[in-house]
C-alpha cells in the first residue's frame, strides 16, 4: 500500500503543469543551443549546378526535340534556359540572363539517362503521354543557328545558372 501511494505521488508530480512547463523550457533551451552552435553544416557559397550535355537536336512537328544527357537532382533545380545565336562563339558569349526558360518541369532529370526538351512556338508543356520529356521551350529555332543550354537553380537570394553546355547547329 505504501508503495502504491508513493507511485501515485510521483506520477502526479510528473504530470503536473509545473513539471510540463519546466520540461518545455528545458526542451526549448536544448533546441536553441543545438541550432545556434551545434550545426556547422552550412555554406554561403553558391551551389554548383551541373550543366546539361546536348546529345542532338531533331525536327519534330513544326518544332524541334533537344536530347540531353542531364542529371540535376540538386536541391533547388528548376529547369533549363535555352540560348540561340548565329555562331558557336556567339551562343557561348550570351549573358546568362538573356535566354528562354523552360515551362513547368514534367519530370526532374535525376537519373543517368537521356531526356528530351520540346521546342515549339507557344508550347508551354511537354506533349501529353510522353515519359522522357523534361519541359517545353516556347520559341521557334532558326535553321542553321546555334543553340546551347544552361541548368537553372534557385537560392535564397537569386537564380543561379550552370556553365553553358556544348553548342549544336539547328537542322
Amino acid at each position: 500500500m505504501q508503495l502504491r501511494k508513493r507511485t501515485a505521488r510521483a506520477f502526479a508530480a510528473f504530470v503536473s503543469p509545473a513539471a510540463w512547463i519546466s520540461g518545455s523550457v528545458l526542451f526549448a533551451l536544448f533546441v536553441l543551443m543545438g541550432l545556434s552552435g551545434g550545426c556547422t553544416n552550412y555554406s554561403s557559397e553558391q551551389q554548383t549546378i551541373n550543366p546539361p550535355i546536348i546529345l542532338g537536336i531533331t525536327p519534330d512537328n513544326g518544332g524541334h526535340l533537344i536530347t540531353v544527357a542531364a542529371q540535376n537532382g540538386e536541391l533547388g533545380f528548376f529547369g533549363y534556359r535555352l540560348y540561340q545565336s548565329t555562331s558557336e562563339a556567339g551562343v557561348r558569349e550570351l549573358n546568362p540572363n538573356n535566354g528562354t526558360d523552360c515551362g513547368a518541369l514534367a519530370i526532374v532529370p535525376d537519373r543517368a539517362q537521356n531526356y528530351v526538351s520540346e521546342v515549339r512556338a507557344g508550347q508551354v508543356a511537354p506533349t501529353a503521354g510522353t515519359t522522357d520529356r523534361i519541359c517545353a521551350l516556347p520559341i521557334t529555332l532558326t535553321s542553321g543557328g546555334f543553340i546551347a543550354l544552361r541548368a537553372l537553380g534557385f537560392s535564397v537570394t537569386s537564380i543561379n545558372t550552370s556553365e553553358i553546355s556544348n553548342a549544336v547547329v539547328v537542322p
